[in-house]
């Protein structure tokens, strides 16, 4: 598991069969740019599970280091959890037996949530 708070090259998951990621967007760009986007699927961060994981983590790198971003991301979670992508790749989906997204998640834009769909309009 890994949650990155800076910024990362072009080729981001290249290779990724295991493990999950967590990586904050600052410039809504990981998806369309930076982000090899072949062997993983990308969700936003709504489970609770995944958002007390992301900001516990984020509060332990703040305690530890100092860093002004982790103070920053913090101070305006709210506004700034939206940023977290989740990388999830296939493969580990597969092994875990979850079924894959059917479309990758671009911050800022609408999640559709299947089983609220379903549920609505039976």
């Amino acid at each position: 598991m890994e949650v990155g708070l800076g910024s990362c090259g072009r080729n981001f998951a290249a290779g990724m069969s295991g493990g999950i990621a967590y990586v904050f967007d600052e410039k809504m760009d990981f998806t369309e740019r930076r982000c090899n986007l072949a062997a993983v699927d990308l969700e936003p961060v709504i489970e609770p599970r995944d958002v007390d994981l992301v900001q516990t983590l984020v509060e332990r790198h703040f305690e530890l280091t100092g860093s002004k971003r982790a103070k920053s991301i913090l101070n305006n979670w709210p506004d700034m959890l939206p940023r977290f992508i989740k990388v999830f790749p296939h493969e580990f989906k597969r092994v875990l037996g979850i079924t894959r997204s059917r479309q990758q998640y671009i911050p800022g834009q609408p999640v559709v949530v299947p089983e609220l769909v379903e549920a609505l309009h039976g």
